[in-house]
């Protein structure tokens, strides 16, 4: 009894095996010919198609058991443009990935040339009409690679960073900011945390009515009068 049934077990084994023989073309087919068809960037507002492509290494039509997630990961950490993502390969070859834009900071602009930064000063290939944006306007030789000491500090006073209308970079003079009410403020390179708390003082109280230009310059002393910004 036990015989039979061995050698019935053995039966089936040898033509199983004998199918997948037959049937080795397709198998291999299935692995060399499924690919990426289609590679689906969802929630892009900004960025557009071509700058996305030219920034991953998969590519349509490439096979689709050659996808490394890992290494699609690491593409997508290094695109600035984009603050956060997640994506999924359907079975169907269709690569989807969802993402959430990073907003431009400022636009920096010199010379008649015009790019949208990051806080870090780096810059942002996105595609917006900054005629319709309302963003701070930055001006200055290097004021990109400067910007990220001052944003450190401004991110703490919301009610400053919420009504600058541009800013102003000179690496012998400082930093002037001009408000959204044509109010000014100069700053010397350091020691901005101390001194736009003191501002933040002279915001609340009916000194920054009384006056419109703002000079902490000279350490330890507020300039103020109401010469044009």
């Amino acid at each position: 009894m036990r015989r039979n049934l061995i050698l019935f077990l053995i039966s089936i084994l040898l033509f199983l095996a004998v199918d997948l023989l037959n049937n080795k073309g397709i198998i291999k087919n299935i692995f060399t010919s499924k690919e990426i068809i289609k590679i689906k960037l969802v929630n892009s507002k900004y960025i557009s198609e071509d700058y996305f492509h030219s920034r991953i290494k998969v590519k349509e039509g490439q096979n689709f058991w050659l996808f490394n997630p890992m290494e699609f990961k690491r593409d997508l950490n290094n695109i600035k443009e984009i603050k956060n993502y997640d994506f999924k390969l359907n079975w169907n070859g269709i690569l989807t990935i969802r993402i959430q834009e990073e907003k431009p900071y400022m636009i920096w602009i010199r010379n008649n040339k015009k790019n949208f930064i990051n806080q870090h000063g780096n810059f942002l290939e996105l595609n917006i009409n900054d005629k319709k944006l309302q963003i701070i306007s930055l001006y200055g030789e290097n004021a990109n690679k400067k910007v990220s000491e001052l944003s450190q500090v401004l991110e703490k006073y919301s009610f400053i960073l919420d009504n600058i209308n541009e800013i102003n970079y000179d690496k012998k003079i400082g930093w002037k900011i001009k408000m959204i009410d044509n109010n000014c403020i100069f700053l010397p390179l350091k020691r901005l945390d101390k001194l736009i708390k003191m501002f933040e003082n002279i915001k609340s109280s009916n000194l920054y009515e009384k006056f419109s230009f703002f000079d902490f310059r000279v350490i330890g002393r507020v300039y103020m009068s109401n010469r044009k910004c």
